[in-house]
């Protein structure tokens, strides 16, 4: 804009054609000129100055003018450069073409290639385990939900595109109903998804809510959904409709129901991170102290006993029935926790940062899951 701005300034300007006579370019002229100055190259301090001043060597004169210094860059010298170059710009034009066109066809070539290949994690974010012994894991960066069956190894059960306002587009959490069920939450539509058996998608709350970070499944036939966004605890039946605010916590963000219908939730930004939702809705203080560095998930195991899972820390802690907080398991391989779900006596832990799905046994043993293997790349 600013080599077109200066150029029309210069053809405003009085200038000395080939006969000698003062004259203005006019509306078409300058465009000719313009268009001649953008194919070759940028001017100097003035139109005179333009063919000796270019560092590049932009032009050859077309027009018999004298000497270098005396030239001058007019309307006619564009339009003869036009002119006599209009063969090579022709040549030129058409290599460019084939260039791009080859150039597409390479592009189009590697995505057929990245499609084919076999898929990685990249930021498995949530677990949850399903009553037939399956793992579900949403991986943020896939984006999408990872499957692996019993015995088989990790399928994609879901993938998103990588727009960012598409469903799953932001995958942030899942879970599993108790007749199989699966509820995926994504930031990126404010919404939760239930997972048809086809992968087909309904959304529940028509965008009732913020930021899903975590759900819990309700044996009453509804879930629970936590909203860092609203500061909120949402109700939400299975089968979808308007939420309702069920508490309002500081950054709220694991849920977990216990076997007696208790919601247990993080509150991050707390002075309690740790609470008990009875259900009548009273909250009852589990952890009343800042024993976490940064707490992301909830589990409930039969005794009532929570594993908190502290990606800052790079630990996962044992609360007691009485709120005592001890280490239950750190240290390699587990560098950031995230996500947790227990499967019968075990822990199953989401690390986004070492990109592993762990599992942790009654003794806090830590292994790599056996399914979570993948072909070297």
């Amino acid at each position: 804009m600013r080599v077109a701005s200066l150029l029309r300034r210069v053809c405003q300007q009085p200038v000395r054609g080939k006969t000698g006579s003062r004259q203005r370019c006019s509306a078409q002229e300058q465009r000719c000129f313009v268009g001649a100055l953008k194919l070759r190259g940028r001017p100097g301090r003035n139109a005179g100055d333009f063919y000796r001043r270019s560092p590049r060597l932009p032009w050859r004169r077309v027009a018999d003018a004298g000497d270098h210094a005396s030239s001058r860059a007019t309307p006619e010298t564009a339009k003869g450069f036009l002119a006599c170059r209009w063969p090579q710009r022709a040549a030129a034009t058409c290599l460019c073409s084939l260039f791009s066109l080859g150039l597409l066809l390479v592009t189009a070539g590697r995505s057929q290639l990245r499609a084919e290949a076999p898929a990685y994690p990249q930021y498995p974010l949530a677990v949850a385990a399903g009553s037939d012994g399956s793992l579900l894991v949403a991986d943020r960066l896939l984006p999408g939900v990872w499957k692996l069956a019993v015995g088989g190894p990790p399928t994609v059960l879901l993938k998103a595109s990588q727009r960012f306002d598409s469903p799953l587009a932001a995958v942030r959490t899942v879970a599993v109903a108790g007749d199989g069920t699966v509820l995926v939450g994504c930031s990126a539509t404010r919404e939760i998804y239930r997972v048809a058996p086809d992968g087909s998608l309904k959304m529940l709350t028509d965008g009732g809510i913020g930021i899903p970070i975590d759900i819990a499944v309700h044996p009453d036939g509804h879930c629970f959904v936590s909203d860092l966004e609203t500061q909120q605890v949402w109700k939400l039946p299975l089968d979808g409709g308007r939420p309702v605010p069920y508490t309002r916590l500081a950054a709220p963000r694991g849920l977990d129901v216990d076997a007696a219908g208790q919601l247990w939730c993080i509150a991050a930004s707390s002075e309690q991170p740790l609470v008990r939702i009875t259900a009548a809705g009273r909250i009852e203080p589990v952890v009343t102290s800042r024993a976490f560095s940064f707490p992301h998930d909830v589990v409930v195991d039969p005794a009532g006993i929570a594993y908190v899972s502290d990606s800052y820390a790079g630990r996962i802690w044992r609360v007691g029935p009485d709120g005592s907080v001890t280490e239950f398991a750190g240290g390699s391989p587990l560098v950031g926790p995230v996500g947790l779900a227990r499967q019968g006596d075990s822990l199953i832990v989401a690390d986004p940062r070492s990109c592993g799905l762990y599992t942790i046994d009654a003794a806090g043993s830590v292994t790599v899951h056996p399914a979570w293997q993948f072909p070297k790349r």
